[in-house]
């Protein structure tokens, strides 16, 4: 059996479904999914610079905004 380590899932979810999903859904969705990837590629990188933290955290809310409107919200509810 294969198993997988956190880096693993990190590269997978970061990189590999960005790619994955690039022809197979709507072009808005698509957008936001892969902009949620590349925040977390970000945010995974060992060394974050800390004027771009504002940035991100403004993008996160934009792409939060846009799963809950593309999205059900049991795709990303935590709660």
């Amino acid at each position: 059996m294969l198993h997988m380590k956190a880096h693993d899932c990190d590269v997978m979810i970061t990189t590999m479904l960005a790619v994955g999903i690039r022809n197979i859904l709507p072009e808005k969705v698509r957008l936001a999914i892969m902009s949620l990837c590349f925040f977390f590629n970000t945010i995974s990188q060992k060394v974050i610079d800390e004027r771009a933290l504002d940035d991100l955290e403004k993008n996160l809310f934009e792409i939060m905004c846009l799963l809950e409107v593309y999205l059900l919200a049991s795709y990303y509810s935590f709660g």
